[in-house]
C-alpha cells in the first residue's frame, strides 16, 4: 500500500460503515503502514457528510 494512496483509497471504500468501526478501521491500517508501531499519540475523528434533499 502506498504510503500517500492508503488513506484515499480506505474512505473509497468504506460504504456505510458505522463512525466507530471506520474510526477503528483507520486506526488498524494506520499502525500497519506505520510499520507495526505507533510513534506518537493517534486520534480519530469520523463524520459522515451527507447532502438534504429540499
Amino acid at each position: 500500500m502506498e504510503k500517500e494512496q492508503w488513506m484515499s483509497d480506505v474512505l473509497r471504500d468504506v460504504g456505510m460503515l458505522p463512525a466507530q468501526d471506520l474510526a477503528e478501521a483507520i486506526l488498524a491500517l494506520a499502525q500497519k503502514v506505520a510499520g507495526g508501531s505507533i510513534p506518537d499519540d493517534m486520534t480519530v475523528i469520523t463524520a459522515r457528510l451527507g447532502k438534504t434533499v429540499n
